[in-house]
Formats: C-alpha cells, sequence, structure tokens
C-alpha cells in the first residue's frame, strides 16, 4: 500500500549525505513529488554547521550535503547541538546542551538543555544498540530532529513525512524495523508519519539510482569506507581506523588521547 505523498505538508528526508539517505530523496523525485515539499535536514555532530571544527564528522559532509540541495533543487537545513560531540562527552556536572536549528522562516531557533538533569558524561559512546550507552546517535541526531520539528512554529500543525534511510539487508536489528508507522513527534495537534521508504531495497539497487541521476557520492566511499556515518565512528573496524590514522593523524592521536 503507497502512502497517500500528496496530502502532506512536507517531506522531510533524514539526509546524512550517505547513499541510502540520496537514494530517498531520488527515489521521491522519481515519484513525482514536488522539490519545493521536500526538505533534506541535517544533524550536525560537532556543533555548528560551518562554525565549530569537526572531531568525529567528515570534515566535508555539511558542503556536500548543501551541494546536494543544491544539485536537485531541494532546501535543506541544519540542526546541532550546542557543543556537538565533545562538548557532550566531556560534560561534568551540567545539563546537557540545547538544541539550535534552521527554522522554516530562516531564523534560528533553539529548544531543550533547559530542563535537562545536571550529571557527567566523560565517556566515549559504547558500540551498543541499547541508544542510553550509544548516546551519539541519540543526542546529536535523533534529539535534534525532534527538538527542532517540535519547536518550530510552522510545524505545530498539519500533516507531515518524515523519511529515514534504514535498510533490511544491513543488520539484524534493521531487519526488524517496520517500514511506516507514526512517528515520534506525532501528536494530536498534527500528523506526524515515518517512512523507511528504502527499507527492502538491496545496495545494488541503491547505487543504480545514485548512477540513474548520476550523482556523486559522499567522497567516504572513493576511500573505501562502507558507509557514511561519522569519519571516526564508534563502529569503525581496524581497516577503517587504519584509514583515519593515514588520513589525519591529528585527529587519531586526539581520539586515542581521550580513549
Amino acid at each position: 500500500e503507497l502512502l497517500p505523498l500528496d496530502q502532506y505538508t512536507a517531506i522531510l528526508v533524514n539526509f546524512s549525505g550517505g547513499k541510502d539517505s540520496l537514494a530517498l530523496v531520488l527515489d521521491l523525485l522519481e515519484r513525482g513529488v514536488e522539490r519545493d515539499r521536500i526538505q533534506l535536514w541535517h544533524q550536525c555532530v560537532d556543533g555548528e554547521a560551518g562554525v565549530d571544527q569537526p572531531f568525529v564528522d567528515w570534515p566535508c559532509t555539511e558542503s556536500y550535503v548543501r551541494a546536494v540541495g543544491q544539485a536537485l533543487g531541494v532546501r535543506v537545513l541544519f540542526q546541532w547541538r550546542c557543543g556537538g560531540f565533545l562538548g557532550e562527552m566531556l560534560k561534568e556536572n551540567a545539563q546537557t546542551q540545547p538544541v539550535r536549528f534552521e527554522r522554516q522562516d530562516g531564523s534560528i531557533g533553539q529548544a531543550g538543555g533547559l530542563k535537562s538533569k545536571v550529571g557527567t558524561r566523560r565517556r566515549y559512546p559504547q558500540a551498543s544498540g541499547d541508544l542510553r550507552v550509544r548516546w551519539c546517535s541519540a543526542v546529536l541526531k535523533i534529539d535534534a530532529f525532534a527538538l527542532a520539528l517540535n519547536n518550530d512554529p510552522a510545524f505545530r500543525t498539519g500533516k507531515f513525512l518524515v523519511l529515514t534511510g534504514e535498510r533490511r539487508e544491513e543488520s539484524a536489528n534493521r531487519a526488524t524495523f517496520a517500514e511506516k508507522e507514526p512517528h515520534r513527534c506525532d501528536s494530536k495537534r498534527r500528523r506526524v508519519d515515518a517512512w523507511r521508504s528504502v527499507i527492502d531495497w538491496s545496495e545494488d539497487e541503491v547505487w543504480s539510482i545514485l548512477r540513474r541521476w548520476r550523482i556523486q557520492p559522499h567522497p567516504a566511499y572513493r576511500l573505501g569506507f562502507p558507509r557514511v556515518s561519522c569519519f571516526t565512528c564508534i563502529f569503525g573496524g581496524a581497516d577503517q581506523w587504519t584509514s583515519v590514522r593515514k588520513i589525519a593523524p591529528d585527529r587519531f592521536a586526539r581520539i586515542a588521547a581521550y580513549e
């Protein structure tokens, strides 16, 4: 059963810059969805876009995300946790920092942080499916997106669709995900649906749609990285970390020192 895509006020794509989230956008365009109803939402994991220096992310990701939006004629909006990854990791007897985000009217909004408990983190996120200990995904991405959606007045009422690029082929955990379900931001005042539109796609199908559109993938793939997450992702294997040490020895040494 196909979703009634024409009934949504806006379609928000969680856009990492990786091949799967790029496939989401291209698939929407192939389905005939108007460009002015599609938005690419990107969470900057190291803090404010274009301002804070990368610690865990690829230095080219923000500019790549902007370039994709410009090439496809689709609006891009950024969200970020103040202080980014490093600020949260080094938190000691302090509250989690608020989230800042680009509103629909072009201004910058801020939400969260005021009521959070005082606590100490001082731990690197753990390679676990439990988001309480793999806090990077929850604090820097999932919560940042939700706070932006919940606190922009433009989204108080209406019907909205949120797309994410998980695929069943990627892991046993993702194989259990539902294709469609109410989004965590759904409420009585407005309708927010979540759709994993490429969940049953194979990796070949993903690369195929990129070739059809003649889109250059994120440079990470050119360097042999299997996916675009953080440059120094906690799930990186020995080969990936060897590449990190070769490409960015200063960054490698800094992270090793924190460990």
